[in-house]
This record gives structure tokens, C-alpha cells and sequence, in this order.
């Protein structure tokens, strides 16, 4: 979706608009470390420890888990949701820095002046487009697979790991590209219920995008358990 809307703001961001945004970009990047910030202090400072009614019961983890166990667990824990929720906004915060800045007006630019063809320039914007945003997702992403291996979660190398990312890079990049070539063919076809039409496309495509994921996926993370 977040790609989508860039694909589609991406002409309108002028010159003059780049300048007057920067602003707005250095505000957004104030609130977003503001925002990290307050979910470390909540996941790691405030109290999240289970109610008193609670303790004793099933729901409570020293029940069935050694202090040491529970220790890492929790600190596991904290991390991956303090990753989970940086990573939420992030993708649109890169997003919206591309259009901003007028990074995504020049690559479509550099495209338009590259081919004539349309479908070959859909192709070209949205690799890449998605080769930045990869680029910009992948020390996050890093962390956790790092976080993953810290904690006896995963025994993936790194090698292995960097294997899955191009994989998926180059699985979404394609899809997506399909999806963008269809909507704008779409939009400059029906001008008016291009929507409706996307909608009844979008309805077989999810079928066989479950159909399709659930027939190809792979454990590409060995579990075992904790060495505790």
C-alpha cells in the first residue's frame, strides 16, 4: 500500500515543495525518535509484570519456567516488540521521506527519460524503488535475525540469511510489479471506475497469493530450544 501511494504522490512533489518539506522531514524524524524512545521506556522501565491475581495461575510464566528462563524470555521478548514496534512506522516513514525530499519525482524522472515504453518504465520505478527501501529496511531487519541468534532462538548463518532477504527482495519486487503495472493500466484505461475494476482483480489475486505462499513456504529459521 505504502508503495502504492508513493508511486501515485511521486508527480505532484515539486522543487519548491522539496525545500518547504525538509522541514516537515526533520520534524517527523524529532517525533519517530520521540516515539522509540517512550516504547523502550515502557517496554524496558515500566512495570509489566503480570496483576497480583494473576500470579500463581496458569497465565503466570514462573509457573513453568525457571527464574533464568524467564529472565531471557522477558528480555527476548521486550526486544522483538520494541523491534516490531519501530519497524511499524518505519517503512512509511521512509516512504514519505523519498516523496518528500524528491527523490521519487527524479527516479521517475530518470525512468521516463530512460524508456517510452510504459510497462518497462513501471518496471524500472518500482525496482528501484524497492531496492532503496530494502536498503534502508535491512539493518533493522539485521537486528532481529542478530537478536534471533543471540538468544538461542535461530541457528541461521549469516550467509543463509542474507539468501532469504534477496529472496523475498526479489519475490515482492515482482509481485509488486505485476500489481503497479495492472493499476496503472487500470487508471489511464477507466478513469472513472478504475477502482471497481481493481477490486474485482484484487479478489482471484488473494486467492492465488494464500494459494501460492501457503504451496511454496519454507522454514528458513532452525529453531531449537533455549540453552538455558
Amino acid at each position: 500500500m505504502a508503495k502504492l501511494i508513493t508511486l501515485k504522490i511521486a508527480v505532484l512533489v515539486t522543487k519548491k515543495e522539496v525545500a518547504s518539506n525538509e522541514k516537515v522531514v526533520r520534524w517527523i524524524l524529532f517525533v519517530y525518535v520521540l516515539y522509540g524512545i517512550g516504547m523502550a521506556w515502557y517496554l524496558f522501565v515500566a512495570d509489566t509484570s503480570i496483576p497480583p491475581e494473576w500470579k500463581g495461575t496458569s497465565a503466570d510464566p514462573s509457573t513453568f519456567l525457571t527464574s533464568r528462563e524467564q529472565m531471557l524470555s522477558e528480555e527476548y521478548s521486550r526486544w522483538k516488540d520494541l523491534l516490531f514496534f519501530l519497524a511499524v512506522p518505519y517503512e512509511w516513514l521512509i516512504y514519505f521521506c523519498l516523496l518528500s525530499l524528491g527523490v521519487a519525482k527524479a527516479l521517475q524522472t530518470w525512468v521516463e527519460r530512460a524508456t517510452k515504453w510504459f510497462t518497462l518504465r513501471s518496471v524500472l520505478y518500482v525496482f528501484w524503488l524497492s531496492l532503496i527501501v530494502a536498503a534502508f529496511s535491512l539493518p533493522l531487519n539485521f537486528v532481529g535475525y542478530h537478536l534471533s541468534r543471540a538468544y538461542g532462538i535461530s541457528t541461521q548463518s549469516v550467509s543463509s540469511w542474507l539468501k532469504d532477504e534477496l529472496t523475498n527482495f526479489f519475490v515482492d519486487t515482482v509481485l509488486f510489479m505485476l500489481i503497479a503495472t495492472v493499476l496503472y493500466w487500470l487508471l489511464r484505461r477507466f478513469e472513472r471506475r478504475w477502482w471497481l475494476y481493481a477490486w474485482v482483480l484484487c479478489v482471484p489475486f488473494m486467492i492465488f497469493l494464500c494459494s501460492f505462499s501457503r504451496f511454496t513456504e519454507k522454514t528458513v529459521t532452525k529453531q531449537k530450544r533455549f540453552p538455558f
